[in-house]
């Protein structure tokens, strides 16, 4: 590795030695390890200058660092000396778009390689190295920090990863972002140090013995050929085909027309009938004998007799039925409870009323919307609110990171009510998430778009777009 005291003919290493957790020394390429480390360090979303930043320190970083020479390892993978992770090019083609426009570059102070310390987030500044027990360093002094945060997480010297991130959102350049947070210092470009060539064994003379001239035999003269007149060469005459004569055409004899044939007709010729039977003669029947008629008696009529009368249908006998005691019916006096009178409880499930935030106005920046005097990713002073209250000064930062709504309130104890794009609401406390400050509070969602945030009676809308919007009030 580099001395940091010896700056004539810097140049880079195409390696760099790396401890691995389970003990393994791993020598891979410098560009390779950067690329692990940038994009678990400051995330493979930020955008294109703070990962060129990342890139720059880290390299100034890795270059410089013999922290493990008991293991013969220059780092290692953990926060002792940067994070690491193998990374795919096509997982993050910004963070190898970053290394490769950042080639060779490494932070100077003083004409030194810098001690590019860089931790996860401020309070609002960051910090002196001899405040946190670090020898004093003149690159290393605390300065403004705009990175959303109101607690610090980290030793807060040098650079903090969430503001480089918030002033590359606002258009700061990766050398400006540098020069912010490491004072006075200078980026130059260095050219990477070549591999020595692999020494190769002196090559073996051997001595090969004068090859034998042989002389060329002469070649045989042949005697000139006499000269023989040809005769023109011979055409055959062209035959030329004569095309077929098509063969004469049948002529077919017209067929007399037939004349036409009657029909025959079948003559039935009728069978000649059997000849008849002379009629048999049949003998007379014998006359009966003669009797004189019988004298018939005359008819005996029988006197008339009077038509015998039908007797009448009884008539039906009416049926008699015992009468039936009826029993006397006992009236039982109805006693009467007193009725208690209840007031009827009436539920009336009100409606909550969507607020609607103003549409954007004329002259705001792009990615700023302004609502309910709320400009997102600015500061601004709101409208008042409803109940009387003062209103609130309220700063959005869009951050790389897990999609979720965070935020810090100057007190805790404030209802903070988050409505979701489907119109599904969730109410949290501020206090909740003490590591934002006193009034901090997160809620983490599922899905990306438009949400509604509602801080006692004030309205705040936020996009989100995978990534962390963090809220800052006061």
């Amino acid at each position: 590795m580099l001395d940091k005291d010896t700056v004539t003919g810097l140049t880079l290493p195409t390696s760099v030695r790396v401890l691995l957790p389970h003990g393994h020394v791993e020598e891979m390429k410098l560009e390779t390890y950067l690329a692990g480390v940038v994009a678990t360090e400051i995330g493979a979303s930020a955008p294109l200058e703070a990962l060129k930043a990342q890139a720059v320190a880290a390299r100034t970083y890795a270059v410089a660092a013999r922290r493990h020479p008991e293991h013969e390892a220059d780092v290692c993978t953990t926060a002792h000396c940067q994070k690491w992770k193998r990374v795919d090019p096509v997982v993050a083609p910004e963070v190898f778009r970053a290394l490769s426009e950042t080639w060779g570059m490494v932070a100077l102070y003083d004409g030194k390689l810098i001690d590019a310390f860089f931790f996860e987030h401020c309070d609002g500044h960051t910090r002196n190295s001899e405040d946190m027990l670090m020898p004093t360093v003149e690159y290393l002094r605390g300065v403004a920090c705009s990175c959303g945060f109101l607690t610090l997480k980290g030793h807060g010297v040098g650079m903090c990863k969430r503001g480089a991130i918030v002033m590359a959102r606002r258009g700061a350049s990766f050398q400006q972002i540098l020069r912010h947070y490491y004072r006075g210092v200078v980026v130059i470009h260095t050219p990477r140090e070549k591999a020595a060539p692999e020494p190769q064994p002196p090559a073996a003379t051997v001595e090969t013995p004068p090859a034998r001239v042989q002389a060329a035999e002469p070649a045989p003269v042949q005697p000139p050929a006499p000269a023989v007149e040809t005769p023109p060469a011979y055409k055959p005459p062209r035959r030329v085909r004569k095309a077929p004569e098509p063969p004469p055409a049948r002529v077919q004899a017209a067929e007399p027309a037939q004349a036409e044939r009657p029909k025959r007709t079948r003559r039935r010729t009728p069978r000649p009938a059997a000849p008849s039977a002379p009629p048999r003669a049949e003998a007379p029947p014998p006359a009966a004998p003669s009797v004189p008629p019988r004298a018939e008696p005359p008819p005996v009529v029988a006197p008339s007799a009077p038509p015998r009368a039908e007797p009448a249908p009884p008539a039906p006998r009416p049926i008699r039925r015992a009468p039936v005691a009826q029993k006397p019916v006992e009236e039982k006096p109805v006693e009467e409870k007193p009725v208690e009178e209840k007031p009827a409880e009436i539920t009336i499930k009100a409606k909550p009323k969507r607020h609607r935030p103003a549409r954007p106005s004329a002259g705001v920046g792009p990615g700023a919307a302004k609502m309910r005097g709320v400009i997102v990713g600015e500061v601004v002073k709101p409208a008042a609110s409803p109940s009387g209250k003062p209103p609130r000064r309220v700063q959005i930062d869009h951050l790389p990171g897990a999609r979720m709504i965070a935020g810090c309130l100057p007190e805790a104890g404030v209802t903070v009510l988050i409505e979701d794009p489907d119109g599904n609401k969730t109410v949290t406390v501020s206090g909740s998430a003490p590591h934002y400050g006193e009034g901090g509070f997160e809620l983490l969602v599922g899905e990306d778009g438009r949400y509604l945030v509602t801080l006692d009676d004030q309205v705040v809308e936020v996009n989100m777009d995978g990534e962390t919007v963090f809220i800052h009030a006061n």
